[in-house]
């Protein structure tokens, strides 16, 4: 993250706080992401319907890290669905869809989680 700590003294235009905000999302750095763009919404470069856009950003982002938690329970399995809601306020909707992911992919993997190399299935 050296790259980020040298982010932090350039002044970035809108283009460039999306851009390294992508690129943060797309390695599940969402805290990171959220900081940065903290840091830079306020920069002269900004204007008023760019910063909104950059706040309704960070609020996506922000839920976007409430579902890594909610799904940090489900994977250790915790089966309440409305105590994983209220604890991390997602959408029970958006829980249930998790949960249904997570049963898919057992199924489609097994209960382990690791395909078994003897079932002949090649990829």
């Amino acid at each position: 993250m050296f790259l980020a700590s040298c982010l932090e003294f350039i002044v970035c235009d809108y283009k460039e706080i999306i851009a390294f905000s992508r690129i943060c999302m797309s390695m599940d750095k969402y805290h990171f992401a959220n900081t940065f763009i903290s840091e830079n919404i306020d920069n002269d470069t900004i204007y008023k319907q760019e910063r909104e856009i950059l706040r309704n950003l960070q609020r996506n982002i922000t839920y976007a890290m409430k579902i890594q938690e909610a799904q940090g329970h489900i994977e250790s399995g915790v089966k309440d669905i409305d105590w994983i809601a209220k604890v991390t306020g997602v959408k029970r909707k958006d829980i249930l869809k998790l949960r249904d992911e997570r049963d898919d992919k057992r199924l489609f993997l097994g209960t382990t989680d690791k395909r078994s190399e003897e079932d002949g299935i090649a990829i």
